[in-house]
């Protein structure tokens, strides 16, 4: 499953959102 900014997301039990910006992050040896 794939984000894009901009795009509304539903969370249970906290509800509903927009996706601002996607990062990768560096833990130890993955890339998450």
């Amino acid at each position: 499953m794939g984000f894009k900014v901009g795009q509304k997301v539903i969370y249970p039990n906290h509800g509903i959102g927009t996706i601002e910006q996607i990062e990768q992050k560096q833990i130890g040896a993955a890339s998450l």
